[in-house]
């Protein structure tokens, strides 16, 4: 439960909150919140790809992504109203994301995001020209925040400080990949098939949380995936009782959840090397928000936030547990 002071990144957090802010303050001022909410979600995923410790300047990889995560949408929205087209494509997309794991880093993490986007989307089908809606949007907010940390990256290029900062910011200093081991490849299409087969079993809302769960904390090594579901679980808890309780007084205000998607957008980036349990914290109070600003009645989604994010991390662990205790 310690923060690492030394990769709290403040700074580079706020670099980010352009593309959160511009989108939402239109939104809010001419009342197309629900648009808005999906251009700010697209530039958040995508803004993450900033902080990432590659050896390379992120921007090609944050454009991929952008353009992953609006192709993985257009198919999960296609696809989500059939059972079986949603267990096929996140059988595929789980499948190509840990393969590509085993290979490259930053082509992994935008495989990874597009992967995410494909589940998000399957639980909202659509049919013709509204099914290129979300990923449209989604792709739109990519953009933004790429073109944003560009316009940053060529501004720090014209002074020696900016270029220190840029070295942190875009992560010019790589940090060794560990090797992926060829079984997490079956490993996780399998349990996240698995997940799918359960979201679409159950008959509420948010079901998907399962599947994205699985995706997101599920990682080649043992410790690292123990570590990760327990950070998640206990993060999500948290973030989402504290959620719950500003939401009960603000909930009749877009304004005041507009900020409260700012805030936590913000935490959230500083804090997502810093300490992952509370950056899991921040993530889960920050979807509270932009789904309550979207629509979404906020108090049975904290409670199924909580429950499908630990059914994910119960999946994971079995799913450890098993490879554990194969011969």
């Amino acid at each position: 439960f310690g923060i690492q002071r030394s990769k709290f990144q403040p700074y580079a957090a706020l670099r980010c909150m352009a593309a959160i802010v511009f989108p939402l303050m239109i939104g809010l001022a001419t009342g197309n919140v629900r648009p808005a909410s999906l251009i700010t979600a697209g530039a958040f995923s995508v803004g993450f790809g900033s902080f990432q410790q590659w050896g390379i300047p992120p921007i090609r990889t944050m454009l991929l992504a952008a353009m992953g995560m609006c192709i993985f949408s257009w198919a999960g929205t296609w696809a989500g109203s059939s059972t079986l087209a949603a267990i096929c494509l996140s059988a595929v997309a789980g499948l190509v994301y840990a393969a590509i794991s085993r290979h490259s880093q930053p082509a992994s993490w935008a495989a990874l995001q597009s992967a995410i986007w494909l589940v998000i989307s399957t639980a909202y089908p659509a049919h013709g020209l509204q099914a290129l809606t979300r990923g449209t949007l989604v792709l739109g907010g990519g953009l933004l925040q790429t073109a944003i940390m560009l316009l940053w990256r060529r501004m720090d290029r014209k002074s020696e400080a900016g270029s220190r900062q840029e070295r942190s910011m875009f992560s010019e200093a790589a940090h060794p990949a560990e090797p992926v081991p060829r079984a997490f490849v079956p490993r996780l299409t399998i349990t996240l098939v698995v997940a799918v087969v359960i979201d679409r079993w159950l008959s509420t809302q948010n079901n998907y949380w399962i599947p994205m769960t699985v995706l997101i904390v599920l990682r080649p090594g043992h410790s690292q995936t123990i570590e990760r579901v327990i950070a998640r679980t206990l993060g999500t808890f948290a973030g989402a009782v504290l959620a719950g309780l500003i939401v009960m007084f603000f909930s009749h205000s877009p304004w005041a959840l507009g900020a409260g998607i700012v805030a936590f957008t913000w935490a959230a980036y500083a804090l997502f090397y810093a300490n992952y349990a509370y950056f899991a914290a921040c993530l889960t109070a920050y979807v509270v928000f932009l789904l309550s600003l979207a629509g979404v009645s906020p108090h049975p989604l904290i409670l199924h936030r909580i429950a499908f994010t630990a059914i994910g991390g119960g999946l994971t662990l079995v799913a450890w547990l098993i490879k554990r205790n194969a011969p």
